[in-house]
């Protein structure tokens, strides 16, 4: 990361999932994303999956932890910035407080 994004909330889009239902993109948050758990078991969570799908006939786009590579949901509980009525990664992962989004690739 350069300096001058030290400070931002940045979500790195890594690829594209093909498993699942809609359009499943894997991120790295940088920094991780502190999700706050019971009494003081804080998590720290460097990657999600982020899910845009018409789910019965309605929009939903939900933020789950991910495994580094994408592969699986480490846990299936909605996180920060998950709503239902659009398909934007953008807008949720925004809600979830990640403002800048980059490519890997550049």
């Amino acid at each position: 990361m350069s300096e001058n994004t030290a400070d931002k909330k940045t979500a790195q889009f890594v690829k594209s999932v093909h498993w699942g239902k809609g359009d499943m993109r894997l991120y790295r948050l940088y920094p991780p994303h502190i999700e706050a758990g019971f009494g003081n078991n804080a998590r720290s969570i460097d990657c999600v999956l982020v899910s845009a799908a018409e789910v019965l006939g309605a929009p939903e786009t939900y933020i789950f932890e991910s495994s580094s590579d994408g592969s699986k949901v480490i846990d299936w509980a909605e996180l920060a910035g998950s709503y239902q009525g659009g398909l934007s990664h953008e807008a949720a992962l925004s809600g979830m407080g990640y403002d800048e989004i980059t490519d890997a690739t550049s």
